[in-house]
């Protein structure tokens, strides 16, 4: 678990070094490693009755991880109840919907309101959100005649 946490406090707060500083490619890998490792003990576990207190917090690393990927919500169908229905997952599943459906508003909410390790995860998504807001804005200021103008300052809010 805690070198699941290294990697996800890595893959945002070493993004910006260069690759022969840090590589975020091999980071994502180990990451990802880590955390398949994590849920194969968590089964092992569960079989003999084993109940661990942070795997739902891991399960919604492993959401957050895969936001882009279509079969999210049926991930989740698989984890436990008791996984389900924990905080942490239903928060990583409200952040997948709002990327889903291209709410950047609601994204960026849930992505200020969150845990330091959670708004890690979802920093990767930033520009694919800040990119999508701005198309969504500029169709919305613009018509076929005439378009809008729409200060900077509002952009920037």
């Amino acid at each position: 678990e805690r070198c699941t946490r290294f990697h996800v406090f890595c893959a945002h707060h070493l993004c910006e070094l260069d690759m022969m500083s840090f590589d975020q490619k091999i980071n994502n890998e180990n990451m990802s490693k880590c955390i398949q490792t994590l849920k194969h003990l968590y089964d092992d576990l569960r079989e003999k009755n084993v109940m661990c207190c942070n795997e739902a917090e891991f399960m919604a690393y492993d959401i957050l991880l895969g936001l882009r990927e279509g079969d999210v919500l049926r991930q989740v169908l698989r984890y436990p109840q008791h996984v389900r229905d924990s905080p942490e997952v239903k928060f990583a599943v409200s952040t997948f919907s709002a990327l889903d459906e291209n709410n950047y508003v609601r994204f960026f909410r849930l992505a200020r309101s969150t845990t330091l390790l959670n708004a890690s995860l979802l920093h990767r998504y930033f520009p694919l959100m800040r990119s999508n807001a701005l198309r969504t804005m500029a169709a919305a200021f613009t018509t076929l005649k005439s378009s809008c103008r729409l200060p900077l300052t509002e952009l920037q809010r």
